[in-house]
């Protein structure tokens, strides 16, 4: 599914929903800590959007 450059984040919401998020493997350290943290944020505001399928 994925190339061996990039690491999946799963972020499952509240609601049972989940997103996929990428980052490079090469990342360590702080720099991998900030990149999940954003993934995590970005799926909290997208979870507060109305949507609709």
């Amino acid at each position: 599914m994925f190339t061996d450059e990039r690491q999946a984040i799963k972020v499952t919401l509240r609601d049972g929903s989940r997103l996929f998020f990428t980052i490079p493997r090469t990342l360590r350290g702080k720099a991998k800590a900030e990149a999940i943290e954003a993934a995590v944020e970005l799926a909290e505001r997208l979870a507060r959007r109305p949507y609709s399928v």
